[in-house]
C-alpha cells in the first residue's frame, strides 16, 4: 500500500502516479535469476478523495410569510469552523443588503436549525441570500431564494396557545395545513374537528406556520405553542 496527503497550491486538474527518477536514483528489487531477473511495479485502485470536509453542510434554507414580518430559517447537518451566518435581503436578486447575523456553532456534527426574523415586510418579490463565515474570515455565499409576502387576513385564536386553537378569517374552500420549521407538514385540513377547531397538542413546543389557499391566494400566520 502506498498512500500519501498533497495539499494543491491551485486548482489543478491532473495527478500524476508513477517513478519520475532516472535509473542512477531509482532503488530495484529483481524477481527471478539470471536472464529472466526483472523489476516492474503495477498501480491499482487509485482513488483520489478530499480530507479536509466542507465548512458548511447545509440542509435547507427557507423563507415563510407572517403576519407582519418575514420568518426565515436553515438547517445545517454539519459545521466546521464557523463563526457567524449573515442574513442579506434583495428587493432585486442583484444587490444585497445585510439585515441581521446568527452566531455559528463552531464545529458541529449534528443537525441545528436556526431562525431570523425580518420585520420589514415588503408587498412585493425580495430575495433573502445566507452568507457564511469561518473564523478566518473566509466567507461563503449560497443560493438565494424569494419570497412574495402580503399581509395575512387569517387569525389564529387564542396564539400562543397549548395546541388547541380556532383560526378565523378562512375563505370557502380553503385548503388548510400546518408545518414545522423544517417545512414538514404536520397537519391538513381533513383534521379540523367538528367545532371548527385545531388541536395539535400532541405535537411539542415551538413555532409553526398555518398555511392557508385558495386558486388566487396563500396567507400563512405563525402559531407559537407553549406549555
Amino acid at each position: 500500500m502506498v498512500s500519501g496527503t498533497f495539499v494543491a497550491a491551485a486548482a489543478y486538474t491532473h495527478v500524476f502516479i508513477g517513478n519520475f527518477f532516472d535509473d542512477a536514483s531509482t532503488t530495484t528489487s529483481a524477481s527471478g535469476s539470471g536472464s529472466a531477473a526483472w523489476c516492474y511495479y503495477y498501480v491499482d485502485s487509485v482513488s483520489v478523495v478530499p480530507i479536509t470536509p466542507l465548512p458548511i453542510e447545509l440542509a435547507n434554507f427557507n423563507a415563510i410569510c407572517g403576519k407582519s414580518n418575514t420568518e426565515i430559517s436553515w438547517t445545517t447537518s454539519s459545521q466546521v469552523n464557523n463563526a457567524e451566518f449573515s442574513i442579506e435581503k434583495s428587493e432585486d436578486g442583484i444587490n444585497y443588503k445585510e439585515i441581521g447575523r446568527v452566531p455559528g456553532a463552531g464545529n458541529s456534527n449534528e443537525i441545528l436549525t436556526y431562525n431570523f426574523t425580518d420585520n420589514n415586510i415588503y408587498s412585493a418579490l425580495v430575495y433573502y441570500r445566507l452568507k457564511q463565515t469561518d473564523y478566518d474570515g473566509t466567507m461563503k455565499y449560497f443560493d438565494p431564494i424569494s419570497i412574495h409576502c402580503e399581509n395575512a387576513n387569517i387569525t389564529v385564536i387564542p396564539n400562543p396557545n397549548s395546541g388547541l386553537f380556532k383560526v378565523l378569517g378562512l375563505k370557502e374552500n380553503s385548503k388548510v395545513y400546518i408545518t414545522n420549521l423544517n417545512g414538514e407538514i404536520v397537519f391538513t385540513s381533513d383534521l379540523v374537528l367538528p367545532n371548527g377547531e385545531i388541536d395539535i397538542s400532541h405535537l411539542s413546543s415551538g413555532i409553526y406556520y398555518l398555511i392557508s389557499e385558495t386558486d388566487s391566494e396563500k396567507n400563512v400566520e405563525k402559531i407559537v405553542i407553549q406549555r
